[in-house]
């Protein structure tokens, strides 16, 4: 969909795609996982995403053209975690990534690349655990 801007200008409106899940039954200790792997320009809402068993340590990994971040949580069982990203006041870094138990998507910014790759695995083995993943995200023109 494109819209005309006041100058006449095409404006490209991204176009919404159904989230990418993950629902990994039983995964297996140090495998990654892809939750979503495009080399369309991305916008990225959110990340969502939880492990079913007690004391797993999960690990997300974001490769977002061409640079890689990775995010640890220790997981309480069944509950859900937000991965975010944003300007860090402390370091003055660009990007950066934590993790919170909450939503406020006043914290939330979009990830937006020409290539975008999430990855999810657990490194630890307390029980045979699901991983869980959502992300909702666009395709921009």
């Amino acid at each position: 969909m494109s819209m005309t801007g006041g100058s006449g200008a095409r404006i490209q409106m991204p176009q919404l795609q159904t989230d990418a899940l993950l629902n990994q039954a039983a995964a297996v200790q140090n495998t990654w996982y892809t939750v979503l792997d495009t080399t369309k320009n991305v916008k990225i809402m959110f990340v969502l995403f939880r492990c079913t068993a007690v004391n797993e340590t999960v690990q997300l990994r974001f490769t977002i053209d061409g640079l890689t971040r990775t995010l640890e949580q220790a997981c309480v069982a069944n509950t859900y975690y937000y991965a975010r990203w944003g300007a860090d006041a402390t370091t003055g870094a660009n990007w950066y990534a934590s993790l919170t138990v909450t939503a406020d998507m006043n914290l939330m910014n979009p990830i937006e690349g020409r290539s975008i790759k999430i990855e999810m695995r657990k490194t630890t083995a307390t029980g045979a655990s699901a991983l869980q993943c959502r992300v909702p995200y666009s395709i921009i023109p």
